[in-house]
């Protein structure tokens, strides 16, 4: 399921906010899914709006990229004239054997400090005499830097 957080821009309206919190976008994601499935050659959205009736484009193609980083489709990288004249791309459905989840995000790595040598590099660099309050300074901001960013 899609995190209602990832369909809203922090700048919408608190009105499109509060639609993407009500919104549960898995039934619409497993609708267009079997609409693509019905295209073995691929689809464009302007394919998936004639099959899917109800629904208008600007409902179908938000439903694309969590469907291809869950590996259900891919992009083929085809490209289709759409009604407007501009390219579209070709999404296809993969049959579950095939399937394979595009990560989203890199693994988490754990704080990296420098140690005593890269700070002394650092200060030699700077023309600062090492050691003492200098040193200190440099710890600061550091245990700072990692506070702020749940290090």
């Amino acid at each position: 399921m899609t995190d209602a957080h990832m369909m809203v821009r922090i700048t919408d309206p608190d009105t499109s906010h509060e639609a993407a919190y009500n919104f549960d976008p898995t039934e619409m994601e497993g609708l267009v899914l079997q609409a693509i499935a019905n295209f073995p050659n691929g689809c464009i959205a302007d394919d998936l709006e004639r099959a899917l009736p109800f629904a208008r484009w600007n409902t179908i193609t938000p439903r694309l990229a969590p469907l291809i980083r869950k590996g259900l489709i891919v992009d083929t990288g085809e490209r289709r004239k759409a009604k407007s004249g501009r390219g579209q791309r070709v999404v296809k459905f993969v049959p579950e054997p095939e399937r394979v989840a595009v990560p989203t995000k890199p693994k988490k790595r754990g704080w990296v400090g420098l140690n005593d040598e890269e700070l002394q590099a650092l200060s030699d660099g700077w023309s600062i005499m090492f050691g003492g309050y200098v040193q200190d300074f440099a710890k600061a901001i550091e245990d700072r830097l990692k506070e702020k960013n749940g290090g």
